[in-house]
This record gives C-alpha cells, structure tokens and sequence, in this order.
C-alpha cells in the first residue's frame, strides 16, 4: 500500500523531476546544434532560458519552442511518439489526434505538434495543481483534527481536575 507524500516530498520529488526534464531539454538542444550549426545562436538562446527560470513554465516554453526546430524526421518521431500519450487528454482532443495520426506533411505536423505539446503540457500541469492542493488540502484537515483533539483533552482535563 503506497503511502501519501507530505509536502516537502512532493516538492523535492517535483524539482528533481523538473530538473531531469531540463537536462532531457539541453540534451536535445545540443543534438539540434550538432545537426545544423547556424541554429547555434538560437538555441542557446533558449538553453540559457532553463538557467535563468528554473520553473516548469520556462521548461515548458522551451519545449514547446524546439518543436520550430526540429528536421522533418524528428518532427515525425517525436510526433508519432506522442501519440502513445494522447489517451491522457480529454476524449475529444485524444479522438482528434488519433484522426491526424497519419499525417505526413512537415508543414502540417509542426502546427499539430505544437498544439499536442500544449495539450498534454495543460494536462500535466492541471494534475500537478490537483496534486498540490489535494496534499495541502489533507495537511490542513490533519492540523484541524489535531487541534480539535487537543481543545477536547484540554477541555476534559478541565472537567477531570475541577470535579
């Protein structure tokens, strides 16, 4: 049976996740370098937007901005890669994507992969937001019971000891 995180775990757990996709982000920024050298000056630019806003919205913002970058073949892996995460939106977007799923055009794929990117990045951040009051929610129920026990034993105390 798993035990619920406190806080501070979600927390630590969040910033490692964050910081291994932004490794996984620089990574794929220095592949795209080595593949075209006069992307250089541009993707730096982005690199040194994960050392300057270490958040997920900057992680985010930069992935979101390597889909320009990308070949057509890249393009087309990491889109049919992404089709396995489709299930995770909501109905009518997964139906949409998995009409599109054929698609071959660069063009066309990029806009579609821009618009997926954002998708899924919405879906991840909304459970992480549930996540996060969900935990502070059971932290305050916790500290109210607590409270509640301790305003009890204090009050039968009081009756024990006047009686």
């Amino acid at each position: 049976m798993a035990t619920a995180l406190t806080v501070n775990q979600l927390i630590h757990s969040e910033q490692y996740l964050l910081n291994q996709f932004c490794q996984n982000l620089r990574v794929v920024i220095h592949r795209l370098i080595e593949k075209d050298d006069a992307l250089q000056e541009s993707l730096n630019r982005l690199e040194s937007e994960l050392d300057t806003g270490f958040s997920w919205a900057t992680a985010n913002r930069v992935e979101l901005a390597l889909v320009d970058y990308y070949d057509g073949v890249t393009l087309l892996t990491e889109w049919r890669r992404r089709q396995a995460d489709v299930v995770s939106l909501p109905s009518h977007l997964s139906v949409f994507y998995k009409e599109q799923q054929q698609e071959t055009d660069v063009s066309a794929l990029r806009v579609l992969m821009s618009r997926l990117v954002t998708d899924l990045q919405w879906v991840v951040e909304s459970k992480r937001v549930v996540r996060f009051n969900e935990s502070r929610m059971r932290r305050n129920v916790v500290a109210l019971f607590c409270a509640r026990l301790f305003y009890f034993l204090l009050q039968l105390c009081t009756y024990i000891f006047l009686c």
